[in-house]
């Protein structure tokens, strides 16, 4: 029911209970100048408020109490009926279900790990995955979310919150340099919500009650995952997110800024740099952009009075500001 279709009703009242349809699209009435649409008659047929004449094109109200009957009537026929399909279309997959199951091992092994590039499929076993958590959420992303995304998965975030789930969260350092997401992060912080930031390149996983996983597929770039339930694996995830979880630095709402995770920020640069990375390459396993990253070294070899970017990386080494040891692996890595 809309404002105008509304309008219209009360003023057929007003008119005695019925009027030429001509009339009320030109707006000619006794009552007043309201200009009204085919639209307008059209929601108020559907709804079972007016009838109009065949003929004469007349329009007549009708009483609501009995346009309530017959809409509450003609919407549950239509539950009824959607209902039965959905049946059909369980009876219909169930049964395929025992072709499926004589694959045998391959068959429990892709039920207990399976891919899937169907973004809406992935956002509906999210959901579903969500509403069945009752402990933990633990979640790494490697990236903010983008305001649609916040706008569209803060309601549920806070919802499983309520509900007195645990929810954990881990982010790369580099997300903070957004003062949008440091007002997201406060606004999840308040509501019991657990952030943390993390130096270096973080997968995206998302493990609920530590029951099942999903993890972003790599081979897949249009956004496909990998749906995990054997209890091993998805064991053995949240056990490395665990550890990272102990190492990153709690959230801190600073408005604007990486605040103490500064230092993480330009020791992970620098260990890219002593291993001979080149730009891009730094930026992308620092989850920035080429242009922040080069900002950052140009910062670092001013600091260090370095030429080179392998020198800064050097120097910063023997000054202990790197774990030597990692950056003589790094070297080898890269030679070999």
């Amino acid at each position: 029911m809309t404002a105008s279709a509304e309008r219209l009703y009360r003023l057929l009242v007003e008119s005695g209970g019925s009027a030429p349809r001509n009339t009320l699209l030109g707006g000619e009435s006794s009552a007043g100048a309201d200009t009204f649409t085919d639209a307008d008659i059209d929601i108020l047929v559907s709804l079972h408020l007016v009838s109009v004449e065949s003929g004469t094109g007349v329009v007549s109200v009708l009483n609501p109490r009995l346009a309530l009957t017959a809409s509450v009537a003609q919407r549950a026929a239509e539950i009824s009926r959607l209902h039965a399909e959905s049946e059909q279309v369980r009876a219909g997959i169930e049964g395929l279900q025992e072709a499926y199951d004589s694959l045998g091992g391959f068959g429990d092994q892709a039920q207990a790990v399976e891919r899937s590039n169907d973004l809406q499929l992935i956002r509906s076993l999210l959901s579903h995955a969500g509403q069945n958590c009752v402990s933990e959420v633990l979640t790494a992303q490697p990236e903010a979310l983008q305001e649609s995304a916040v706008a569209d998965s803060r309601p549920r975030d806070l919802a499983l919150l309520q509900r007195g789930v645990r929810m954990r969260t881990i982010y790369p350092h580099t997300v903070l340099s957004s003062p949008g997401v440091q007002r997201h992060f406060s606004i999840m912080q308040a509501a019991g919500s657990e952030i943390r930031t993390a130096s270096g390149i973080i997968e995206r996983v998302v493990i609920f009650d530590r029951e099942v996983a999903f993890l972003a597929d790599r081979r897949d770039r249009g956004g496909g995952a990998v749906i995990i339930r054997e209890p091993a694996v998805v064991e053995y995830l949240y056990q490395s997110l665990e550890q990272t979880w102990r190492l990153a630095t709690p959230f801190v709402y600073t408005r604007v800024g990486y605040g103490e995770t500064i230092d993480d920020i330009k020791a992970g640069i620098l260990r890219q740099m002593a291993a001979g990375a080149k730009d891009e390459v730094v930026a992308r396993r620092m989850n920035m952009s080429t242009r922040t990253c080069r900002r950052h070294i140009s910062e670092i070899l001013a600091e260090l009075g370095a030429d080179s970017r392998f020198q800064a990386g050097m120097l910063a080494a023997r000054l202990g500001w790197i774990d030597t040891s990692w950056t003589d692996g790094a070297q080898q890595d890269t030679a070999v």
